[in-house]
């Protein structure tokens, strides 16, 4: 009897855990499942700043259907990766949102077939600068 009720148990705190998971990721609607994929930079200008998208070693996007983004690049000796998450906002725009410790960044992009592009602005050393990116769809084998 005691084994049959700890087996009960079990099941039930293991669909609990299934279930709750499932409802905590709603789905994708169609325009969402359209930005899901690995995107690398095509091309890259920043004010006041002689860098382009070539001098990059990579420099990849990649949006999960959960609606998580990792960003990874490596410029030279500099590598940078950082954990985001997306969402589709009212006006049809791509918002992403990475923290790093107390600090925010909220970046807006559009998809345009097999490409993300957005401009891009904020403060770095007490100055404004504007950054623009597209990034192309990579399709891995």
């Amino acid at each position: 009897m005691k084994k049959t009720l700890l087996s009960i148990l079990a099941v039930m705190l293991v669909s609990c855990c299934m279930f709750g998971f499932v409802g905590c990721v709603a789905a994708l609607t169609p325009e969402e499942e359209l930005v899901v994929g690995k995107y690398e930079v095509i091309s890259l200008s920043i004010t006041n700043s002689s860098v382009k998208a070539s001098d990059y070693d990579y420099f990849t996007m990649e949006f999960f259907a959960n609606r998580k983004c990792f960003v990874k690049s490596k410029l030279g000796a500099t590598t940078y990766e950082a954990d985001a998450t997306w969402k589709i906002n009212s006006d049809g725009e791509i918002e992403v949102v990475t923290r790093e410790g107390r600090a925010t960044a909220t970046e807006k992009y559009r998809l345009d077939g097999d490409i993300i592009s957005g401009t891009n602005s904020g403060f770095v050393n007490n100055s404004i600068i504007t950054v623009t990116v597209s990034l192309q769809r990579i399709v891995e084998e």
